[in-house]
C-alpha cells in the first residue's frame, strides 16, 4: 500500500455491511530482514497499513498468501497484531502453529458469517511450519468448512490460488471449488492471479475465481483492470440460504501509485466484456 489514501476514489464502492480483501505482504516487525530464500520479490506493507485499510472501510483481510512470510514468521504475527489493533480482523494467519482451526466469525445485520482463508503457495521454503497459516496443501479445508457450517448462517472462503495472468479457470481448481461448496461453503473469493477471472454460480453459491489487483505497484494492461464485487446474503424459511443481487463495479488502477478508481464508461465496457468472455465456459452471464 502506498502512503496517503490510496482508496479515496473508491471508498463509496467499498461501503457495505462487511468489506473483505486480501493483504499481499506483511508489515515487517521491528528489526526484521527480508527472507533471502523467498521466491520472487519480498513484498512489504507500511507500518500504518491497518489504519489505511480501516479508513477505507475494510472489516476483514486475508493474510494467507504466498508473500506472508517474505519478512519471516515474526513479521507475519506482527502484521496480524497491527491489523487487529487498527480495527481490521485478520483471517488466515495466527501465531500458534499447533492450532489448526482459526475461522473468523462475524455477526452482520442479523446473520452469522464464518470466514476461512487459505493459500496454495508460500514463497519461503518450509515456511508453513513457522506460523499458524491456512494452507490448501497441508490443511483439510473441506473438513474445516464442514466443521464450521453448523455454527454460522453463511460460510465465506478466501482463496489465494489460480494461475497468474490467465483469465480462464481449469478443471482442478473448479473441482476443488465445487467440493468446498458441497462441504458447506456459500461464497469463494479468489486472489493471486493478478488479473480478473470469471464468476460461477454453483447450486446457488457464488465463486469469484479472481478479482485481480486492487492496489499493486507498476501494473498495466489486464493487470490494471479490476472490479469490486458486491452481493447480498439472505436466509429464508426452512434455513434456505441465498446469495443474490450480485454486482460487479469495474475499476482501473492508474495514477502515480496505481491506485483504484471507478472505470470510465469505455473501460467499464471492456472489463465487463472480459468477464463475460472468461465466465462463458463457467456458464455465467454478465450484464452491462
Amino acid at each position: 500500500l502506498p502512503g496517503g489514501d490510496p482508496f479515496a476514489a473508491v471508498v463509496g464502492s467499498l461501503a457495505a455491511y462487511l468489506t473483505v480483501g486480501n493483504l499481499e505482504g506483511p508489515i515487517p516487525a521491528p528489526g526484521a530482514k527480508p527472507m533471502l530464500d523467498a521466491h520472487g520479490p519480498n513484498l512489504l506493507q507500511p507500518p500504518d497499513a491497518g489504519d489505511v485499510l480501516r479508513r477505507a472501510g475494510f472489516d476483514v483481510v486475508s493474510l494467507a498468501n504466498n508473500h506472508l512470510l517474505d519478512w519471516g514468521a515474526r513479521s507475519a504475527v506482527h502484521t496480524a497484531a497491527e491489523i487487529a489493533r487498527a480495527g481490521v480482523t485478520p483471517v488466515g494467519a495466527w501465531e500458534d502453529t499447533d492450532d489448526r482451526f482459526q475461522p473468523v466469525i462475524r455477526e452482520v445485520d442479523g446473520l452469522t458469517l464464518g470466514l476461512h482463508s487459505y493459500t496454495m503457495w508460500l514463497n519461503v521454503h518450509d515456511g508453513r511450519r513457522t506460523v499458524g497459516l491456512g494452507h490448501l496443501f497441508t490443511d483439510d479445508a473441506l473438513a474445516e468448512i464442514t466443521a464450521l457450517r453448523p455454527y454460522v448462517d453463511f460460510v465465506v472462503v478466501l482463496l489465494h490460488w489460480e494461475r497468474e495472468n490467465d483469465h480462464f479457470t481449469y478443471g482442478l481448481n473448479r473441482y476443488l471449488a465445487h467440493e468446498m461448496f458441497d462441504a458447506g461453503a456459500d461464497v469463494i473469493l479468489g486472489h493471486h492471479a493478478h488479473v480478473l477471472k470469471g464468476l460461477e454460480r454453483y447450486r446457488g453459491a457464488l465463486i469469484a475465481y479472481s478479482l485481480g489487483n486492487f492496489v499493486f505497484g507498476s501494473v498495466g494492461g489486464a493487470q490494471a483492470q479490476s472490479a469490486v464485487l458486491r452481493f447480498e446474503l439472505a436466509k429464508g424459511g426452512g434455513g434456505r440460504r441465498s446469495v443474490r443481487a450480485v454486482r460487479l463495479l469495474p475499476v482501473t488502477l492508474d495514477g502515480a501509485h496505481w491506485t483504484p478508481r471507478p472505470a470510465s464508461s469505455h473501460d467499464a465496457r471492456r472489463i465487463l466484456g472480459l468477464l463475460r468472455r472468461c465466465g462463458r465456459p463457467l456458464g455465467s452471464t454478465v450484464d452491462d
